[in-house]
């Protein structure tokens, strides 16, 4: 199974566009404080149901919210907005990511330090892994993030630098924005998180290909 993260660009493009990731300036938060938040929050959660309804649409049934679902979150506990209500199933899906600079957490940071002590999932992101990989290949990297998720099958970010699509000034972090193929044995043994520019684009492009 493919899919994307945030934004959807064809409902981005609309009139009046569809996104799930507004946020405030500080003055704005200063000024309006936490019953701002909410009204936004509430907004972006309209429309993050009107992009899972397209994803249904378009045979996507894989998708991840924006990190800025919720502006300011910082800021204050999630339970002190005046229209929350996290259920107990939100909680269950949290995992946690190997990340891509190498003065941070890698896969085997977060087997050993997190997912053994608080029993949560982590997701193997395939570009990460070039900057954490501690000296493990892709496939053990990802071997080792596989048996965190006990019989459920994994979910693995994929993305592809933008330095290898003709962009010379991008960072060595930074994505492409669609991806060229996805390693054959990626896809059969997880479902895959595209990351890129391209977001629903991409899935598009790549979810009737054969296997690389």
């Amino acid at each position: 199974m493919l899919g994307y993260a945030a934004m959807n660009r064809t409902l981005r493009e609309r009139d009046p566009p569809r996104r799930c990731n507004r946020d405030i300036r500080q003055t704005t938060w200063e000024r309006e404080g936490i019953e701002r938040v909410a009204a936004l929050t509430e907004r972006n959660f309209e429309d993050l149901h009107a992009i899972l309804e397209w994803n249904l649409d378009h045979g996507i049934r894989f998708y991840r919210c924006s990190s800025t679902l919720v502006p300011w979150n910082s800021q204050f506990e999630l339970p002190e907005l005046p229209n929350y209500d996290l259920p107990p199933r939100a909680r269950d899906r949290l995992v946690v990511e190997n990340d891509d600079k190498a003065s941070l957490w890698g896969v085997t940071e977060l087997v050993d330090a997190v997912s053994e002590v608080v029993e949560i999932p982590v997701t193997f992101d395939y570009h990460h892994h070039s900057f954490t990989s501690r000296g493990r290949s892709y496939r053990e990297g990802f071997a080792a993030a596989r048996d965190t998720w006990g019989d459920v099958r994994p979910i693995t970010h994929y993305s592809e630098p933008a330095l290898l699509h003709g962009e010379p000034e991008a960072r060595p972090q930074d994505h492409a924005e669609h991806v060229a193929a996805v390693p054959d044995w990626l896809r059969e043994r997880s479902d895959v998180m595209i990351e890129s520019h391209g977001k629903e684009r991409s899935v598009l492009r790549l979810r009737d290909r054969a296997p690389a």
